[in-house]
C-alpha cells in the first residue's frame, strides 16, 4: 500500500511564501491562506418527497376515474398533466428567485393552471366544432355544385375534420401565448 505524504507547509496563494499549514494567515503578507476556487457546481433540481406524493395522488385519482368512466379519466389526464407541469415550472422559478412557494401558493398555482388549461381546451373544442361544421357544409356545397347531385361522391367531412384540426391548433397556439406566456 502506497503512502502519500501530507505536506507540513503550504504556499500562500497571493505571495507564494511558505507557511506552516496550521496558520490561517500568511506570515509574509498577512492575507488569508484559503483561496476561492469558484462557485459551487449547480446540481440539477430534484423533486422533493411532497411533490412526488402529489404526483402519485394525482395519477391514482386519474387511474381510478379512468377505470370507472374512461372518457372522463382521459379528459382529466389531458387537463391535469399540463397544469401540474406548469405548477412545477412556476415553483422552480420562484425558488430560483429566492422565494420558495408555500403549499397554499402551490395549490393556487395548480388551480390557476387548471383554469388556463380548461380555457384552452374549451376554446380549441369550440374552434374545432365550428370549423369542422363549416368545412363539412362547405364541402357538401362544393360537391353538390361540382357533381350536380347532392349526396353523391366522397364524404364532405373529409374537408371539415382537417379544417377543424387546423382551427383547434391555431386556437391552442393563440390562447397558449396569451394565457400561458413564456418568461425568461
Amino acid at each position: 500500500m502506497a503512502r502519500i505524504a501530507i505536506p507540513n507547509e503550504v504556499d500562500c496563494p497571493h505571495c507564494q511564501a511558505r507557511n506552516p499549514k496550521a496558520l490561517d494567515r500568511c506570515q509574509a503578507c498577512g492575507r488569508s491562506l484559503a483561496f476561492y476556487i469558484g462557485p459551487a457546481e449547480n446540481f440539477p433540481r430534484r423533486l422533493d418527497l411532497r411533490s412526488i406524493m402529489v404526483v402519485i395522488a394525482l395519477v391514482a385519482a386519474c387511474l381510478v376515474v379512468t377505470r370507472e368512466v374512461p372518457p372522463l379519466g382521459i379528459f382529466l389526464m389531458i387537463i391535469s398533466v399540463p397544469a401540474l407541469l406548469r405548477t412545477f415550472v412556476w415553483t422552480a422559478r420562484m425558488k430560483g428567485y429566492g422565494r420558495p412557494m408555500l403549499w397554499p401558493e402551490r395549490l393556487g398555482a395548480f388551480t390557476a393552471s387548471l383554469g388556463i388549461v380548461w380555457l384552452i381546451v374549451l376554446g380549441a373544442s369550440a374552434a374545432f366544432a365550428l370549423a369542422c361544421t363549416a368545412g363539412t357544409i362547405g364541402g357538401a356545397a362544393i360537391l353538390a355544385i361540382t357533381t350536380g347531385r347532392p349526396g353523391n361522391g366522397p364524404d364532405p367531412s373529409y374537408l371539415g375534420i382537417p379544417l377543424g384540426g387546423i382551427a383547434a391548433g391555431f386556437v391552442i397556439y393563440a390562447l397558449g401565448k396569451v394565457l400561458w406566456p413564456v418568461k425568461d
